[in-house]
């Protein structure tokens, strides 16, 4: 689906968009944009893609080389330069995906790299099917979607969903049960990890084409732990929004205070 303008309607239903190759330099360019003005608009006036989050971002096609994909092409990778203010908070993501990735979970593929000495993470998208040159969108859900809450609620603590909503969606939507187990560890992968920002809106389902309900891999997930204001206990103060999980297990969120009594309610109430 596509949003755009009345007078818009008759070129778009004739072209189905282009890609536009680009270079180092150009990419760089735009993620100096981005970090300079990370409030400003993501996208240029020819490109037809939507990405939610509050981090700044573009994304742009892999074949053969970099493309702007303008109109109905899709696109195969996201761009993000990083929260500004938090340092390196894109590398930080990217150590945090590699590091469960390598304990066994499924999460998305990434590569922290430099454009034209600009760093930034790049996602690649795996809600998209790709067969030769063609790409497919396979639709994705988060959790505030899949539950009907407004973004603005995403956080468990502001009526978003919980770990036993998301568990609840799981099921109703015929998920398989291995699915479930899935999301619980990447629940205790976040909490281990310190990561204050697996809300709602970071836990997703795909829709296959098949018909069947999956979780989609693991993404937007950084540590809280590494960046200042930290207590002697080595966590963030109270006062910085980091000590907290977004999602609480057995009825505690703050990183470090979750016991085996926690866990044990979470199982019992999971079930």
């Amino acid at each position: 689906m596509q949003f755009v303008r009345p007078d818009e309607i008759d070129e778009l239903t004739r072209s189905a968009g282009e890609l536009v190759a680009c270079n180092d330099n150009e990419i760089g360019q735009r993620i100096r944009v981005l970090s300079s003005s990370p409030k400003g608009s993501w996208t240029v006036g020819r490109e037809r893609w939507s990405l939610a989050g509050a981090q700044s971002k573009f994304a742009l096609r892999w074949q053969d080389g970099w493309h702007e994909a303008t109109g109905s092409e899709p696109t195969t990778h996201i761009f993000k330069p990083g929260i500004q203010d938090f340092r390196d908070q894109a590398l930080n993501e990217h150590l945090c995906l590699k590091t469960l990735g390598r304990m066994g979970l499924q999460v998305a593929e990434t590569n922290f790299t430099q454009f034209d000495g600009q760093s930034t993470i790049v996602v690649k998208r795996y809600d998209r099917l790709i067969e030769g040159n063609n790409v497919y969108r396979v639709h994705q859900e988060d959790f505030c979607q899949a539950t009907s809450t407004l973004p603005t609620n995403k956080y468990e603590s502001n009526r978003g969903p919980s770990a036993l909503k998301i568990i609840k969606t799981l099921r109703e939507a015929r998920a398989p049960e291995t699915e479930v187990q899935k999301f619980i560890e990447g629940l205790i992968g976040n909490y281990l990890l310190g990561a204050p920002d697996a809300h709602g809106k970071n836990y997703s389902i795909l829709h296959l084409p098949d018909g069947r309900v999956q979780l989609a891999p693991f993404y937007d997930i950084a540590s809280g732990l590494p960046y200042e204001h930290v207590s002697n206990d080595g966590f963030p103060k109270k006062n910085d929004g980091l000590r907290k999980a977004a999602m609480s297990i057995g009825g505690e969120r703050q990183f470090g205070r979750v016991s085996s009594k926690h866990w044990s309610r979470f199982a019992r109430e999971a079930k």
